[in-house]
């Protein structure tokens, strides 16, 4: 699937490993967003400088710019979830990023909670797009199986339709 681009932001590897797996059974092409200052990784500051920022809807300029979306037919969005909601970075896409008319599949990774609110404020800032499909991931850097296969696969199918 050529047609298909993965936008996301990781900072402690899950959303990474989700966009790959998926990277690698469609093709696509993988697009990381990295703001300008990295945010803490590690201890209190993590959460409150995160939390913060996800809960006022910061959005950080990021490292580099966004690409031209008009060639892609299908945008997979990822990202981790801070305070229920989006990670600074992924608002900040996509408040910017011109994706009118695409079929769009959404992701979220959560330490345990629902990432349903999450999923639902990234929804709302896509109006216009066509929501192909919605998941979810619980630690997916810690795990594998069947439950994990079996989402990326539905993320997959939803974008070949």
């Amino acid at each position: 699937m050529e047609n298909t681009a993965i936008v996301y932001y990781s900072l402690d590897g899950n959303t990474d490993r989700i966009a790959k797996r998926i990277a690698e059974k469609t093709g696509a092409t993988l697009v990381r967003l990295e703001p300008k200052r990295a945010y803490p990784r590690k201890g209190l500051k993590k959460f409150f400088i995160g939390g913060r920022d996800a809960i006022f809807g910061a959005e950080p300029e990021l490292k580099d710019p966004l690409p031209d979306f008009a060639p892609f037919k299908n945008v997979v969005i990822g990202t981790p979830v801070w305070a229920s909601r989006p990670a600074p970075p992924v608002t900040a896409f996509l408040k910017r990023a011109k994706l009118g008319g695409k079929r769009i599949a959404l992701f979220a990774c959560s330490g345990g909670g629902s990432a349903e609110t999450c999923l639902n404020k990234m929804e709302a800032l896509l109006r216009g797009n066509t929501i192909a499909v919605r998941a979810s991931f619980v630690n997916p850097a810690r795990k594998s199986g069947k439950d994990l296969d079996g989402t990326i696969d539905t993320i997959v199918s939803a974008l070949s339709d």
